[in-house]
């Protein structure tokens, strides 16, 4: 899993949560994330960070090295027609979750493999960061059982 720009504590540490709980093997914290030993972070994770696999990269040097090693890079992107559950993720997938106000930064966006969006269908223009990451995990690994 990929994160940019995650800025919130909360949203940092639920997300490390999460991915312990869906079995997620590694978060890259990309530059301008939160820092993963803020105490609301580590409070969060209600232990979980100490369990995960937390590394600071930059994105080139992610996208590099996930590329190389033939995993897809799939984006959560709210402009675009491709449904989270429609889709054929692979069998190697970088899930990448963006900053809270602004998504995914668009040169990341523009090395993605697949863009998805979940839908909304009440008068939400968006889902929280943390929440929008648990759907798309347990999708993602859903697909890869």
């Amino acid at each position: 899993m990929i994160l940019d720009r995650i800025q919130d504590p909360g949203n940092m540490g639920t997300i490390i949560r999460t991915a312990d709980s869906a079995g997620v093997d590694a978060i890259i914290a990309l530059k301008g994330c939160v820092d993963i030993y803020n105490p609301k972070v580590i409070r969060s994770t209600m232990g979980s960070i100490f369990d995960m696999n937390i590394i600071d990269a930059s994105q080139d040097e992610t996208v590099d090295m996930l590329k190389s090693l033939d995993f897809n890079i799939v984006s959560s992107y709210l402009n675009t027609e491709n449904f989270y559950d429609k889709i054929d993720y692979g069998s190697k997938v970088a899930l990448v979750i963006g900053n809270e106000a602004n998504g995914i930064n668009e040169e990341l966006v523009s090395k993605s493999d697949i863009l998805v969006k979940i839908p909304i269908y009440g008068k939400a223009e968006s889902l929280n960061a943390a929440i929008s990451s648990a759907i798309l995990m347990y999708e993602i690994k859903k697909y890869l059982i």
